[in-house]
């Protein structure tokens, strides 16, 4: 009989592996970051991220969700031991998104002079030049990361996009930032970081889906596989503009209402918050192929099992993130030089919102890989319809403090939409439960940290945090690897070291699982 404690632990082992890749890549991010502020400038720095995001845009569109909708379906034709159809979906997939990305590449290539002026940055069309060519590539590798992950290599997918590529940019970019320069000017050796990465991360990707993707040829005789993927794609391709908006568009914002230093400002306290996404974006590489196979099996409550699980253990995590965060806001963003200390409010505040995401879960992967996308896309367009002016007016009046707010107040929200939605459509509860050990614990860190500042300074009271939050977590975390390491059979809830369900922090309650299509 399969056991709770056999499917947490292989989650577990590909959530550790991809953290792992994550406490590299951050750094590497950071680094990379300060890096691009110190030998380019803070104007070069903040014209780079809106080419970025630009090129990030325009490879969201050009994809129209056939990246996820490959995920859902490699997964279930795996499900139903179809291999053999795979490369029916794969092939032509890839064909259309080359299609449209082409084009895109030579119209953003083109639009460098006007793009310029609007967001104030007149070096922009000397990054394009060399950063505009990998739109196409950035398109095939978001494919063949999504087939790799569903077909089981979550792993090499983690590798490439945590290791790989952020080793490359970072070394790249000392590189270019000392030689580069003096060679093509500094604009250029911006973009030339991101086609070279983007060419070598590609090649990778492709080598290895090639290994795992069955041997035969395909042919233009069976053209139904690719409509279905395209109908059952098109919610998840508007989900993901939104998404886009989510994430992508509010340094696009303030680069049109301000100038390109304060988007180097914004980005700089933007990136410090997303690491509280870490423990999210570690249980997302590893569970979405899960949740796709079990919702193809009738199996809710295993997907139950899995999202309240790892919304708890992801809550561990984020929450000391997120203290460290508020607490040393300006001695973190001093690191990027003169000035970026001033985005410290912002970065509190998005601090805050990251931890609210965190605590809801895999609720977006949820509703994508349970059939729900349209309820999926209609929720985050609502939230975009509220949250692309509310975004636009804080840029224009308050600057990047301003936007810091808006936007934490949309991804607070949104988040929060999505559980309910969960809640709505499949009758799961995703929110991390159980979870008082480690607030009591953020808040004795946080006594700690004020009481040895004056005395110890910042790394000292850090080192304080750390030991109150530890003092009041670690026998939630035993409790947890107690259940990794058990034998509990699927149909037997779990119950707290008291014999009440979920009595304790950190205990696993099953009590009231669905077990439903």
């Amino acid at each position: 009989m399969t056991c709770l404690g056999g499917l947490l632990r292989h989650i577990a082992a590909d959530s550790a592996l991809a953290l792992t890749f994550k406490t590299v890549s951050i750094p590497l991010g950071y680094l990379t970051l300060i890096i691009i502020a110190r030998l380019f400038g803070a104007e070069q720095m903040g014209t780079y991220t809106i080419v970025i995001y630009l090129i990030t845009i325009l490879s969201v569109v050009c994809r129209l969700g056939l990246d996820l909708g490959l995920l859902r379906f490699f997964a279930a034709l795996q499900a139903e031991g179809k291999d053999g159809e795979l490369l029916n979906f794969f092939y032509p997939a890839v064909a259309l998104i080359l299609l449209l990305s082409g084009p895109a590449a030579l119209a953003l290539y083109g639009s460098g002079e006007w793009l310029a002026g609007h967001f104030h940055a007149p070096s922009l069309p000397q990054v394009l030049a060399w950063a505009a060519p990998a739109l196409p590539l950035l398109v095939v590798a978001a494919l063949c990361g999504e087939g790799l992950r569903a077909l089981g290599g979550v792993r090499w997918v983690v590798f490439s996009q945590d290791l790989l590529t952020p080793v490359l940019v970072f070394t790249l970019t000392i590189v270019m930032g000392y030689y580069g320069q003096s060679l093509i000017g500094a604009p250029q050796a911006l973009g030339c970081v991101f086609l070279a990465s983007s060419i070598i991360a590609l090649g990778f990707l492709a080598a290895v889906l090639k290994s795992r993707l069955p041997g035969r040829l395909w042919t233009w005789a069976n053209p139904a596989p690719i409509k279905d993927l395209l109908k059952y794609s098109w919610p998840l391709f508007f989900s993901s503009l939104c998404m886009l908006v989510f994430w992508s568009v509010d340094s696009l914002i303030l680069g049109f209402f301000k100038s390109p230093e304060n988007v180097a400002y914004y980005e700089s306290a933007a990136k410090t918050a997303l690491i509280i996404n870490l423990p999210l974006i570690a249980v997302n590489a590893a569970v979405p192929h899960l949740f796709a196979r079990f919702c193809q099996q009738g199996d809710m409550q295993r997907v139950e099992t899995v999202a309240q699980a790892t919304s708890r253990w992801m809550y561990y995590v984020a929450l000391p993130l997120a203290c460290v965060c508020m607490l040393a806001a300006p001695e973190i963003l001093g690191f990027f030089g003169p000035g970026f200390a001033e985005a410290d409010t912002a970065l509190r505040v998005l601090a805050a919102a990251h931890l609210v995401n965190v605590s809801c879960g895999s609720v977006v992967l949820i509703l994508a890989m349970t059939g729900h996308q349209l309820t999926l896309t209609l929720a985050q367009a609502l939230a975009g319809l509220i949250g692309l002016p509310l975004m636009s007016a804080a840029a224009a009046f308050y600057g990047l403090t301003g936007m810091a707010a808006a936007k934490a107040l949309w991804l607070a929200g949104v988040s929060i939409l999505m559980a309910s939605a969960v809640w709505r459509h499949l009758k799961i509860r995703v929110f991390a439960a159980h979870v008082l050990h480690a607030n009591l614990g953020g808040i004795l860190g946080t006594g700690f940290f004020y009481l040895l500042k004056g005395r110890l300074g910042i790394i000292g009271a850090l080192a304080g945090f750390a030991l109150g939050y530890g003092l009041l977590t670690c026998k939630s975390v035993q409790h947890e690897m107690g259940v990794l390491n058990s034998q509990i059979p699927w149909d037997t809830p779990v119950t707290s070291e008291a014999g009440t369900p979920g009595g304790a922090p950190g205990n696993l309650h099953l009590g009231g699982a669905k077990n439903q299509a």
